[in-house]
């Protein structure tokens, strides 16, 4: 869209936010718990810019009610301001239209990942081949982690992620990806928590080295979307994998902390996991119900989107919702 994209701490950012007419502010998870400090100063910029003159949109965005009310109060306040106020599920729409915001009309739209097509067998298979070599035509296992704003509670996560799949090795030698999907680290915890980090922790823990993969971050989320749509199973923390195997009927163990990924498991049918009670004997047991072994889609089908996993247990459910808007309340 032609559209610059800069630093947001950066002079060229607010050289930006100065000129421009309208702003708009989306992000799946982005008003929760465990806020990093620029979040929870946006609503008061927020209304800031709308005291200037210039129009306010939320789109796709989430909030939800364990947001601290330091944040919750301005952001309400700040929606009551906006010219339209879109979010992704039902919950968010609740905290954007109640309280200070009672009255608003918020609209619930599909999460914008939903869209994302799946790069091709073909496509995939060239990207995992230089890390994979001759494996990259045999089934794989996609893990995604993510920092947590309990430390003790992404520990124990980490722990019992490294002791399944340890386990799961050991009863085959097919290739496990881990699915890196941001550089920076979440709720402001910095780049020693980012994905490939977390990922890394695992597979020293689990004694992994030279059978799994760190794939990303900078992935096209195309590319993210048909590894996941490429593999045996997922197992994921992060909402966006998460989305990325049920869109493309991939079997999914969704683990949670997040109200995010709780509403959208719930909404799908999937399998979810709630971290708190997650062992290494869930994760193993989980990994026993995959098929050893499933019929890689062939490199030579000509396909470059739309891939398919190996499953399609929720594609009546994800069929409707890619339709979906509801208006609130």
């Amino acid at each position: 869209h032609q559209v610059d994209a800069e630093r947001t701490t950066s002079v060229a950012a607010l050289r930006a936010f100065l000129r421009t007419d309208s702003i708009g502010i989306g992000g799946g998870g982005m008003f929760g718990l465990g806020l990093p400090p620029l979040v929870r100063l946006l609503p008061w910029v927020v209304l800031t810019a709308w005291l200037t003159g210039k129009e306010i949109y939320f789109l796709s965005l989430g909030a939800y009610q364990n947001t601290p009310w330091s944040t919750k109060l301005p952001l309400q306040l700040a929606a009551r301001c906006a010219k339209a106020v879109t979010v992704r599920d039902p919950q968010s729409a609740a905290t954007l239209s109640t309280g200070l915001a009672r009255g608003v009309v918020v609209e619930i739209v599909p999460d914008p990942s939903l869209l994302v097509p799946a790069a091709g067998a073909a496509a995939v298979r060239d990207f995992l081949a230089p890390c994979l070599g001759d494996a990259a035509d045999r089934p794989l296992l996609v893990v995604n982690v993510k920092a947590m704003p309990d430390a003790a509670l992404l520990d124990r996560t980490l722990d019992a992620l490294a002791d399944g799949l340890a386990r799961w090795r050991a009863t085959t030698d097919d290739p496990i990806v881990f699915l890196s999907m941001s550089a920076a680290g979440d709720y402001g915890l910095g780049a020693p928590s980012a994905d490939h980090h977390l990922a890394q922790r695992v597979i020293d823990e689990a004694g992994l080295a030279g059978d799994a993969v760190i794939v990303g971050p900078g992935l096209a989320p195309a590319v993210a979307k048909g590894i996941c749509a490429r593999a045996t199973g997922v197992v994921a923390m992060r909402l966006h994998a998460q989305i990325f195997a049920g869109t493309t009927g991939t079997p999914l163990l969704g683990i949670t902390f997040e109200a995010k990924s709780r509403l959208w498991l719930a909404e799908t049918g999937a399998h979810e996991q709630p971290a708190e009670t997650l062992t290494g004997d869930a994760v193993l047991d989980w990994l026993q119900t995959l098929r050893a072994r499933v019929q890689v889609p062939s490199v030579s089908d000509g396909s470059e989107g739309g891939g398919e996993g190996p499953g399609r247990t929720q594609e009546a459910n994800l069929s409707s919702l890619n339709q979906k808007t509801v208006r609130y309340p």
